[in-house]
């Protein structure tokens, strides 16, 4: 439930960065999203790594 509640969170505080981007600098709302979204997968990765992954392995096994 935890990484639940921070992906959400994430997603939340990804959502407002591209906002104040489009606003403050008056980019493309393209390049903002994008800009975001490459910050938003590096700070998801953060985030994934400080969990277990043994789940994972465990989800994947076949």
């Amino acid at each position: 439930m935890g990484v639940t509640v921070l992906t959400v969170l994430a997603a939340l505080v990804l959502k407002a960065i591209a906002v104040k981007l489009y606003d403050d600098y008056k980019i493309g709302i393209w390049i903002a999203i994008v800009v975001t979204v490459l910050f938003g997968g590096w700070f998801l990765t953060t985030i994934l790594s400080k969990v277990s992954f043994i789940p994972m392995f465990l989800l994947f096994r076949h």
